[in-house]
């Protein structure tokens, strides 16, 4: 029996992710059952948003993703010649690239100023994908009021990996999981020990590979001001693909900051994480969890307006402080934040538990096992 519409509860202890992934919505196959029929039914491609204003956020989580598919499953990343950096970043983990998608079932992930700003463009893309016979899965982050795509261009399967989205009007033409216990971390994310913060705090500033709007740079420069910051511990992340002119101001201002540490473009950030106390983290697609997960409480300052709701509404459930844009953040406000949360290591202990505890850390293998169903459920049905 396949469900439409039907929200999907937080998984309970003792039932594997196998079992809390239902049935599918099958697509009217009638005119692309024929090209459906070609395409090998165990290969799933992802198509993330890749430009330079996007970052790296959405290409790491559909990588998370495209690891966490059994062997048996193959799969490319549809990515457009130009936007080089995430193809050499694909190059670099060995994984596929393609310009075309191939597979039964492809996953897509854009930005959401892009469903924001033409929410009809995007469903056209996902009308086109499924009249080729693709079965599509959409993650999305526009919820809370969300704009509708096209008529004709709702995904098979709706993906809205955030901690509130499950409090959203539940989405009627297809299979929809959303909520903490789907947010997309990675493999090393799972398991992890309780937080403990340390007397001390130790913060670390990152935002993400590219940081296409040099926060890193611009907070670094701010940090000075901020008298009961500089004897604390700082480690700032310089990620794979800043600018030159990104990397050399926050080399200059790190100069200014007694203790501060830059990391050129580690492999991951989860040891930098578990031994941080406080992230100052932006506002991408995984950023805030990654943080929480591992223990450190995210401070978090919003890379894009089209963040905010999230955000505001993650800090609202108790998923570390939403700062806001860095343009509404002075360094007064900064200093009294980190004085707060310096002086009560208590506070800071309950904050990232309950933050921790928001998290689910199976939601990778929830969804691996939901997108398995659909192309195999489909190709049953050809």
């Amino acid at each position: 029996m396949f469900l439409r519409g039907m929200r999907f509860e937080p998984p309970r202890a003792g039932i594997t992710a196998s079992l809390l992934v239902m049935g599918v919505v099958l697509m009217n196959m009638s005119d692309c059952g024929t090209r459906a029929a070609l395409m090998k039914e165990k290969v799933i491609d992802f198509s993330p948003a890749c430009a330079p204003s996007s970052g790296l956020g959405h290409l790491r989580r559909c990588l998370n993703v495209y690891r966490a598919l059994p062997p048996e499953f193959q799969g490319q990343f549809v990515i457009d010649p130009e936007h080089q950096a995430a193809r050499a970043h694909c190059a670099s983990l060995g994984v596929p690239v393609g310009e075309v998608a191939q597979g039964l079932g492809v996953v897509v992930d854009k930005c959401d100023a892009v469903h924001l700003a033409d929410p009809v463009a995007l469903g056209g893309s996902v009308q086109k994908l499924r009249a080729q016979g693709h079965q599509v899965a959409l993650i999305d982050g526009v919820f809370k009021d969300r704009l509708p795509l096209s008529c004709n261009g709702d995904p098979d399967l709706l993906l809205q990996p955030y901690l509130c989205a499950a409090q959203d009007t539940p989405y009627e033409k297809g299979r929809w999981l959303a909520g903490g216990y789907v947010v997309l971390l990675g493999r090393d994310y799972m398991d992890l020990g309780p937080p403990e913060q340390s007397v001390a705090p130790r913060v670390l500033i990152s935002f993400g590979g590219t940081d296409p709007t040099q926060l890193t740079s611009q907070l670094l420069q701010l940090l000075p001001q901020c008298p009961d910051l500089w004897d604390v511990p700082i480690v700032g992340i310089i990620g794979p693909h800043f600018s030159s002119q990104n990397t050399e101001a926050c080399r200059k201002a790190a100069q200014a900051l007694p203790r501060c540490r830059l990391v050129t473009a580690p492999d991951t950030l989860i040891s930098y994480l578990q031994q941080a106390d406080i992230a100052v983290i932006g506002s991408g697609a995984n950023s805030r969890y990654e943080a929480a997960c591992a223990g450190a409480i995210p401070l978090v300052i919003e890379q894009s307006p089209d963040h905010a709701r999230q955000c505001r509404a993650d800090a609202e459930a108790g998923l570390g402080l939403h700062l806001g844009a860095f343009e509404q953040i002075s360094a007064l406000v900064l200093n009294e934040t980190f004085k707060r949360l310096a002086s009560g290591v208590e506070t800071r202990n309950q904050m990232a538990q309950h933050a921790k505890k928001l998290l689910v850390g199976n939601g990778l293998l929830v969804v691996a096992q939901a997108l398995q169903d659909l192309v195999l459920h489909a190709n049953n049905h050809n």
